[in-house]
């Protein structure tokens, strides 16, 4: 009797592991050192080349759901769910120095062009000043670019823009008409020095952004316009919801102290990466999750085979 007991007990507790080890591996979705933003995206999971776009690897799915869209009116913005309707993941990347680079690549879908489906996926970096924190932000949008996250406006238009914080509207990277093309782009987002912003796409520089005058009024405010340091403390991959669902992929976001890189979209650099990603399935939980699949089977054959031959076993029933 002792015996059963004990055998019970201990398959009891090899299933009750067995679904904890699962629910892990299945719950471990979103790349190590990705934090949610403002709000989880429904999906930021690392996929498989054979799953990716062109057999890529490095490359991250991210899905919007039209059911985690807020109605919600934000009375400060005088629109809906503005700000919960970002929906993304975040990483610190925290680089002191004033020359840096941030790069991504993204996929433009053929799928996109003339489509009646609203998308706006955009990469966001939090760069410290001195003063305050400035977003520094890259989209490709598929929206009325001046309706402010409408999606009612027919003027639907289709390409690359930065956010003109001091506009507070996006505006259309000079030239990258070009490469709003279907498939890979190289995105980069490079302090050549401090507070001088340049905006590289497939390795082309479109757009150079000074912070260092007095538009931002920090020479009234703080005796100067100089900026007292350019650090850059996140990335973030956001889509905005508006409702509808749609999928995008990215591949290598990364942050690096220097100047951007100058390879092609199409092949990723060969450089280290520095406070890269990890992607990819934890192995140690994967591991734990085959060794309890191992010692259930193996309860659940020792029972078996004690059922087969109980009048064997009767003495210590």
């Amino acid at each position: 009797m002792k015996l059963k007991k004990t055998g019970t007990i201990i398959l009891v507790g090899a299933l009750t592991a067995l679904l904890l080890a699962f629910g892990t591996i299945t719950a471990f979705a979103v790349p190590s050192g990705w934090t949610v933003d403002r709000k989880a995206s429904a999906v930021f999971e690392s996929v498989a080349p054979e799953n990716a776009p062109d057999g890529r690897s490095d490359v991250i799915k991210q899905s919007i759901a039209g059911e985690d869209f807020n109605d919600e009116r934000d009375e400060t913005r005088a629109t809906r769910g503005i700000y919960d309707n970002h929906q993304g993941y975040k990483k610190d990347v925290a680089i002191n120095g004033d020359v840096w680079t941030a790069t991504t690549y993204f996929y433009v879908d053929p799928a996109v062009k003339n489509s009646e489906q609203p998308m706006n996926s955009s990469i966001w970096l939090t760069v410290d000043d001195g003063h305050y924190d400035n977003y520094l932000v890259v989209a490709f949008l598929n929206q009325d670019p001046n309706s402010f996250y409408s999606d009612t406006s027919s003027n639907f238009k289709t390409g690359w823009y930065y956010w003109n914080d001091l506009a507070l509207k996006y505006e259309k990277i000079p030239g990258s008409d070009i490469y709003s093309t279907a498939g890979w782009h190289k995105i980069e987002v490079a302090a050549a020095q401090k507070g001088i912003v340049d905006y590289y796409i497939d390795g082309e520089k479109l757009y150079s952004r000074n912070y260092n005058n007095d538009d931002y009024g920090y020479a009234t405010e703080f005796g100067s316009a100089v900026l007292p340091q350019f650090k850059l403390a996140t990335l973030t991959l956001n889509s905005y919801n508006f409702g509808g669902d749609y999928t995008v992929f990215w591949a290598m976001p990364l942050a690096v102290e220097g100047a951007p890189y100058t390879t092609s979209a199409t092949v990723p650099p060969t450089t280290a990466k520095i406070n890269s990603p990890k992607t990819g399935v934890d192995i140690w939980r994967v591991l734990l999750g085959i060794i309890t699949i191992a010692a259930a089977i193996a309860m659940a054959a020792y029972w078996i085979y004690r059922a087969a031959n109980k009048s064997k076993y009767n003495r210590y029933d």
